[in-house]
């Protein structure tokens, strides 16, 4: 492969694991979101509180929607660089969250995502989410 296909192959790859962690969680599927992660990986949600490890994304995607009620995740304007530490992929997102609810609430910011290519595809070391103020 050229180095251009392999960028987009790579591209593509990641956009797969966005696509899979943006549906998974919509449905409620949070084994699903947590297999996005390495073993160790780590979601930072939008307070700053860092979840660790596959169970505890999994049990703060649980918490999240029983809080919240359903959400609807759409991301745009993806960005994936290769850099000194490793892969990083960037985008803004906006959701809706509080479907099945009386009060809905649209929100947008931006993920920053370090991950790595293992040999099933990328899985995230470490996702951040930003809200916007």
């Amino acid at each position: 492969m050229t180095t251009d296909q392999t960028e987009m192959f790579i591209n593509f790859q990641v956009a797969r694991l966005v696509t899979k962690y943006n549906m998974s969680w919509d449905e409620g599927r949070f084994s699903d979101v947590a297999s996005c992660f390495t073993e160790d990986g780590v979601f930072v949600d939008a307070t700053g509180d860092a979840h660790r490890g596959r169970a505890a994304i999994e049990a703060f995607g649980t918490r999240s929607r029983e809080l919240f009620g359903g959400m609807r995740h759409v991301t745009a304007n993806h960005v994936v660089s290769e850099g000194e530490s490793g892969w990083r992929h960037q985008c803004y997102i906006i959701f809706v969250s509080g479907l099945g609810l009386a009060s809905k609430e649209i929100v947008s910011g931006h993920y920053d995502d370090e991950f790595i290519i293992g040999p099933d595809g990328p899985l995230f070391i470490i996702r951040r989410v930003f809200l916007d103020s």
